[in-house]
C-alpha cells in the first residue's frame, strides 16, 4: 500500500510545517487513501473529522462539502447507516448550493437519490 504510506509521510511533514491549510489537505488525502485502500474506516473518519475541523476554522466551504460527501459515502456504502449518510449528504448539498459548486451539488444529489432507491422511496427520487 505505497499510496497510503506516501499519504502518511505527507501528513507527517505537513504537521511539522504548521500550515493549517496544507495540514487539512494532507489529512483529507490520507483519509481518502486509508478508507479506500485499507478499508480502515475508523481511522479514515478520524482523519476526515480533523480535516473538517481545520477547514471549518478556515471557512473553506468547498473543502468542507467535499469531506461531507466522503463521510456520507462511508456511512452509506460501508456502514449501512442511511440516517448518518443523509445528514452528511444534506450538509454537502447546502454548502455546495451556497457557493454554487455544481460538481458537489450533483454528487450530493446522486448520493441522496441512491439512498432513496435503497429505501424503496421511488417518489423521493
Amino acid at each position: 500500500m505505497r499510496d497510503v504510506q506516501l499519504a502518511e509521510e505527507a501528513l507527517a511533514l505537513c504537521r511539522l510545517m504548521g500550515d493549517p491549510y496544507s495540514l487539512a489537505e494532507a489529512l483529507f488525502g490520507c483519509a481518502f487513501e486509508t478508507a479506500y485502500s485499507l478499508k480502515d474506516l475508523t481511522r479514515a473518519k478520524q482523519l476526515y473529522d480533523e480535516s473538517l475541523r481545520i477547514f471549518t476554522q478556515l471557512q473553506e466551504l468547498p473543502h468542507m462539502a467535499r469531506i461531507y460527501v466522503r463521510l456520507g459515502q462511508i456511512a452509506h456504502y460501508y456502514e449501512a447507516d442511511p440516517d448518518t449518510a443523509h445528514h452528511y449528504y444534506i450538509q454537502c448539498l447546502m454548502l455546495s448550493r451556497q457557493i454554487g459548486d455544481r460538481l458537489y451539488i450533483t454528487e450530493a444529489l446522486i448520493n441522496l437519490s441512491g439512498l432513496a432507491l435503497d429505501k424503496g422511496d421511488l417518489e423521493g427520487v
